[in-house]
């Protein structure tokens, strides 16, 4: 009974942690280091390092990177961690053994200007549309376990980057 309470503890204990630790990497304006970055690698290795959690969860990955795509002025690190925190919002999203998500690269001609754009899809069950304003709010969540931080992270470094982001 004693090891059961002191389990429960430990495992509390590292969840605060990791709640702290997202807090202060939320707080914490680090500028942008930019440089001339390959958006297409960025998202092959975003897509690396969550291969083995879509493979164990049987979720199958859809590439449309577009070929002799631009470079892009940006952070290659915050632009990994947006798209990691995406993906992993999408794997959470999708039911194990028959989920699908798709990444994928375009160059956008907007308003006389020219954008590389990446989009994250999948098939899960989507976000309710009357929660669908909140998402990049910090603290929100429709996650049993999570802290509502990840998605305000996304939106402050896509704006950093004078991108912007959208949820459809």
């Amino acid at each position: 009974e004693q090891r059961e309470g002191l389990t429960t503890i430990v495992s509390e204990t590292k969840r605060c942690r990791d709640i702290v630790k997202e807090l202060l990497n939320f707080s914490r304006q680090v500028p942008p280091h930019k440089t001339h970055v390959d958006l297409n690698a960025v998202a092959e290795k975003a897509l690396d390092i969550t291969d083995h959690q879509f493979e164990v969860n049987n979720i199958e990955v859809v590439r449309g990177l577009a070929p002799a795509l631009p470079s892009v002025w940006a952070d290659a690190n915050k632009l990994g961690q947006v798209l990691l925190n995406l993906l992993v919002n999408a794997a959470d999203a999708v039911e194990p053994g028959s989920g699908e998500i798709f990444v994928g690269t375009q160059v956008v001609e907007a308003e006389g200007r020219t954008f590389v754009e990446i989009k994250v899809a999948d098939n899960g069950c989507g976000i309710p549309s009357e929660e669908q304003s909140q998402v990049f709010e910090p603290f929100f969540t429709t996650k049993e376990s999570g802290t509502g931080l990840g998605l305000a992270v996304v939106w402050g470094i896509v704006t950093e980057h004078e991108g912007t982001i959208k949820l459809s």
